[in-house]
């Protein structure tokens, strides 16, 4: 199936472009309220096994530009969550 070409003119795209950054900046906020969340339960949060600021880890998960972060979320004896880590996958 092939799709038509949508050729945008400078409005279009000033709009297409503002409407990202508003989606980017949603998720954004998305991210931090729930890493927050954990922080305050005391849940380590990684990325790549290296600690950040919980909002720069928001910064890094809320962009996906040929790659994004998947969460593995680790357990302890007792079953309580303990520690979140994000690895970073490509995408293809």
């Amino acid at each position: 199936m092939q799709y038509p070409i949508c050729i945008l003119n400078d409005k279009e795209k000033v709009f297409m472009d503002n409407y990202a950054i508003a989606v980017q900046e949603q998720n954004r906020t998305n991210i931090l309220t729930e890493l927050t969340m954990y922080t305050k339960r005391g849940i380590i949060v990684t990325i790549e096994g290296y600690h950040f600021p919980i909002e720069v880890v928001a910064d890094l998960i809320s962009v996906c530009e040929g790659y994004c972060y998947m969460p593995d979320f680790l357990r302890s004896d007792d079953g309580n969550l303990c520690e979140v880590r994000f690895q970073r996958i490509k995408l293809d």
